[in-house]
């Protein structure tokens, strides 16, 4: 089995070929030398059909074990492009979006978002009332009452009003999906 894995099917047939031949072997020399009943070569062929089949189903589960991996390598491939098409997305839409964790640490945000909030240097993993103390103090209200309807603010007097929205994304994180709509 081992062998069809490691080796492939040529060498799993060999390995039982070998086994088939010195099961042979040794009961030819029993029969000759040793007086042994010639019926048990039936048994010896028995064990030899026995080493063929299992070397055949060794070759299959090798097959499909190779195709399996094949096909997850595959599947991880495409789901890192995904990912990166995603992100891509993302970064270049033009609603404002923010993902801020438990502690209300910025963990991603993409340009519009950042346009939005005015420009802050370092606003990625920057604590999100040191780069919009409105928005903060709507997030806030909103944990404490999904329900809540948030109200539109704005940054500064001259600039535009925002619409927040929030989603938790993962609960056991407590991680949140901020939308900024103007």
């Amino acid at each position: 089995t081992l062998a069809a894995i490691m080796l492939g099917k040529l060498s799993a047939f060999v390995i039982a070929a070998l086994a088939a031949l010195a099961m042979l072997g040794e009961q030819t020399y029993a029969h000759f030398y040793m007086g042994r009943d010639s019926r048990a070569y039936n048994q010896v062929a028995l064990y030899g059909a026995v080493y063929f089949a299992m070397a055949a189903l060794a070759i299959f589960v090798a097959r499909r074990l190779q195709e399996s991996e094949a096909s997850e390598a595959s599947s991880r491939a495409s789901l890192a492009k995904a990912e990166k098409l995603n992100a891509h997305i993302i970064q270049y839409m033009s609603t404002g979006v923010l993902v801020v964790d438990r502690n209300n640490r910025i963990a991603q945000i993409n340009h519009a978002a950042w346009v939005q909030l005015g420009m802050p240097s370092g606003a990625l993993h920057s604590q999100l009332e040191e780069i919009c103390i409105p928005l903060s103090k709507l997030l806030r209200i909103w944990r404490r009452n999904a329900q809540s309807k948030p109200t539109p603010f704005r940054i500064a007097t001259n600039a535009p009003e925002l619409l927040p929205a929030f989603i938790a994304i993962v609960p056991d994180k407590q991680l949140t999906l901020i939308f900024l709509e103007d």
